[in-house]
């Protein structure tokens, strides 16, 4: 049921803040943008960068969603779209992303939520990410919601 709950909660998540299908965007990023030796590393505006609900936060009432999550869910979209709207930050949001999908202390909806993001951008940019953790439980469930 727990696991139900979850995937509700992140096919909702996708449904609600993915940007609209129609945003164009004319340029096209190949290559691996995680190596420091791919791209040159110079002062762009800083990205908000969302912050980690509290793991806790869940657990004291799982039958409903925290607050946290909605609000972890809402600063994503927002990072979504300001990677849409400035593909010249697509390395700062892999970086987050990528820090997320491996942080061990977050729980598996917040760490699949950040990898259904990266597999979002490896098909908009055509780029392949490497640093994929390799949990087959985070990877299917990412996978699952990426696909919808």
């Amino acid at each position: 049921m727990k696991n139900l709950t979850i995937l509700l909660l992140l096919i909702i998540m996708v449904l609600v803040f993915t940007p609209e299908k129609n945003e164009s965007n004319s340029t096209k990023v190949t290559g691996n943008f995680t190596d420091s030796s791919t791209y040159e590393k110079k002062k762009i505006a800083q990205i908000k960068r969302p912050s980690y609900p509290d793991k806790n936060s869940i657990r004291r009432d799982s039958h409903y969603l925290s607050q946290e999550y909605v609000d972890f869910a809402r600063q994503m979209g927002r990072l979504k779209k300001e990677i849409l709207a400035r593909p010249q930050n697509l390395n700062q949001g892999l970086d987050f992303l990528i820090e997320c999908t491996h942080n061990n202390e977050l729980t598996i909806a917040i760490r699949s939520l950040c990898l259904s993001n990266i597999y979002y951008f490896e098909k908009k940019f055509n780029i392949k990410v490497s640093e994929i953790p390799s949990n087959e439980r985070l990877t299917q469930l990412a996978r699952l919601v990426s696909d919808l």
